[in-house]
């Protein structure tokens, strides 16, 4: 009885034993897990926190590019750079030091040419992502001007990215603007947006985090667009306008609206379902939220790709011409 009693007493006392220690041991646990959780957390969010403020620098960067080719806009001297801050002591004019080629239409750069090596060594860290939904996506070699309404005219299947309705060489008269929204700022944007797409590549190759690098023009409220990476835009997407009213409002810099009326109607009304190839970026909410906060670098998103499912965020500051 005394044996059977100790022994009794002892796995009485080891269970008992053995329920503090796993009650102890989860309570470590889920105080570590805790702590885990809270450091975790805060490293990522110092590692988002030093790539945004890193992603920053470039979308001033990049506002500065433009300021400095685009000045005086749109009154009288800005299509002849009477206003840029060069001056050439040869010709005793103001005088942009940069002169690029004219930049392609989104359809008629070769997407696709390339294998695969080619495109990873092009892509660089982007590869992986962009295999995702199509590896031969971008052709780095060149930036794209677009404007609303760009189309290949030998382009017949509606299924085709390129293909647009009725499409005619005059779609991408950039002497006109095009058939859709033409205006005459359009042909002057077209040979500054050359330039400026040349300082794009670098800034795009030294910051990996960004997939595409764009500068959206007011352009007498038609909008247009140059983006590096070279891409063709997807004819078969769609995206839903969410108006230009906010042109109405009074720009802090110059008391005067974003937009006049003649603009602000150019712009699609908030909810119609719009193609790709009518894209407007003054259409956009990020557009919007950037222009009404003027000086200030804006993160918006994260937000749905009007093209494919990818979920991205959009960084970037509104331009405000120097004069």
């Amino acid at each position: 009885m005394t044996i059977a009693l100790a022994v009794l007493l002892a796995t009485l006392t080891a269970r008992l034993a053995g329920k503090i220690v796993q009650e102890d041991a989860r309570d470590s646990l889920r105080k570590q897990v805790i702590r885990n959780i809270r450091s975790t957390s805060t490293y990522v969010a110092d590692v988002i926190e030093r790539r945004l403020s890193n992603l920053e620098g470039a979308a001033a960067l990049q506002a500065e590019i433009v300021r400095d080719r685009i000045v005086g806009y749109p009154s009288s001297g800005w299509e002849d750079d009477l206003h840029v801050p060069f001056f050439d002591t040869l010709s005793q004019r103001n005088v942009y030091p940069i002169e690029g080629n004219p930049l392609p239409r989104d359809w008629s750069v070769t997407i696709g040419a390339l294998n695969e090596s080619m495109a990873e060594e092009n892509l660089q860290e982007r590869f992986d992502l962009v295999k995702i939904y199509g590896i031969f996506g971008f052709n780095t070699s060149t930036a794209i001007y677009r404007f609303q309404g760009n189309c290949d005219p030998d382009e017949t299947d509606p299924s085709s990215a390129a293909y647009y309705p009725d499409c005619k060489d005059a779609n991408n008269d950039v002497v006109t603007g095009g058939v859709v929204r033409p205006v005459e700022t359009t042909k002057y944007l077209a040979q500054k947006a050359a330039e400026i797409g040349i300082l794009m590549k670098p800034i795009w190759e030294s910051h990996p985090e960004i997939l595409l690098l764009s500068v959206g023009f007011h352009n007498s409220g038609a909008g247009s667009e140059v983006s590096f990476p070279a891409y063709t835009a997807i004819g078969t997407a769609q995206y839903i306008s969410q108006g230009c009213e906010w042109m109405r409002k009074i720009n802090p810099r110059t008391d005067k609206p974003y937009g006049t009326v003649v603009e602000v109607a150019r712009c699609r009304s908030e909810g119609e379902v719009v193609n790709e190839r009518d894209y407007n970026p003054l259409e956009r909410q990020w557009c919007a939220d950037q222009a009404q906060y003027p000086g200030k670098v804006r993160t918006f998103g994260p937000f749905r790709s009007s093209a494919d499912s990818l979920w991205l965020i959009s960084l970037g500051k509104a331009v405000f011409d120097r004069l």
